[in-house]
């Protein structure tokens, strides 16, 4: 068995390898001498079939003798999904561009049912993520934008506002929000926070280290829905480039100036705010 022929993404190779790295991380070795005769998959798969899978995907380190082998950690990622990552970034399969909409279109139909169940051993289809499936989900979406490097450089930062977010609300409300954006990205806000009273709260996440921030139309339009229906809606402006990140809650009313429509009656793609306008309401949290 050649290593073009075992595939990261077949799910028994997959927990196969997750018990391997599980097994041997801890002791941080493995001694592959006094190991040679190890199979798995009925005897299918041999011992040094994985190892040369795992070391292609530098997830271990083989010594100059080719003997003992070390592992590489990752402690906000479980070894599942640092094999599922490691897969990702190494074929850049047609399918992680889902990863750009969100989890409602990674389907069985849309990624086939054995990309579909190692994604769901990730925990990104779970109705409540951990924060290491979240993690995931973040490194994977980057990944889909490396080539687009403004943009792969903007996923990083919102990513780092919306966390922030997250551990805010959770704090004022005591339950942790919902990561609608993961679900779905299309969906006009990133948060929905639930109060101790039952109310909801859509919050749209912003973050940066240049002290401006674009408003999409889609954010706009939901804004302006969600207050029609007695839905709260707030924009969470980040700034980042203090040594310590400050927020500024904005409600929509005061971002007023936006137009709802271009002058040619054609609804706007994004529009940038010049966070300074808000300076004096950005406060440490």
């Amino acid at each position: 068995m050649t290593l073009a022929q075992l595939d990261i993404f077949n799910p028994s190779i997959l927990n196969y390898a997750e018990r391997f790295i599980n097994k041997y991380t801890e002791p941080n070795s493995f001694d592959r001498t006094s190991n040679l005769n190890d199979s798995f998959e009925n005897g299918f798969y041999s011992i040094d079939n994985l190892i040369e899978l795992l070391s292609s995907l530098d997830l271990i380190k083989m010594t100059s003798e080719g003997n003992h082998i070390t592992f590489a950690e990752d402690k906000h990622l479980t070894a599942m999904q640092r094999l599922v990552l490691s897969g990702i970034q190494s074929n850049r399969p047609e399918w992680i561009g889902f990863f750009r909409i969100g989890t409602k279109s990674l389907t069985d139909e849309s990624v086939g049912s054995n990309i579909f169940q190692c994604l769901q051993q990730c925990g990104i289809f779970d109705d409540v993520m951990t924060k290491e499936a979240e993690e995931f989900f973040f490194k994977a979406k980057a990944i889909a934008y490396q080539k687009v490097e403004d943009t792969y450089e903007n996923i990083k930062i919102g990513a780092r506002g919306e966390k922030l977010s997250i551990a805010y609300e959770e704090k004022i409300t005591g339950r942790r929000p919902e990561h609608t954006s993961l679900i779905d990205d299309t969906a006009g806000f990133d948060l929905r926070s639930i109060a101790a009273n039952g109310s909801e709260k859509r919050i749209e996440v912003k973050a940066s280290n240049s002290m401006r921030a674009f408003i999409t139309w889609n954010e706009w339009k939901t804004a302006q829905q969600s207050l029609n229906l007695d839905i709260a809606y707030e924009f969470h402006f980040w700034n980042l480039a203090s040594e310590e990140p400050t927020l500024a809650i904005i409600k929509p009313s005061q971002l007023d100036f936006i137009p709802e429509q271009h002058k040619d009656n054609h609804s706007f793609d994004r529009y940038q705010v010049n966070l300074n306008a808000f300076k004096e309401s950005f406060q440490n949290v």
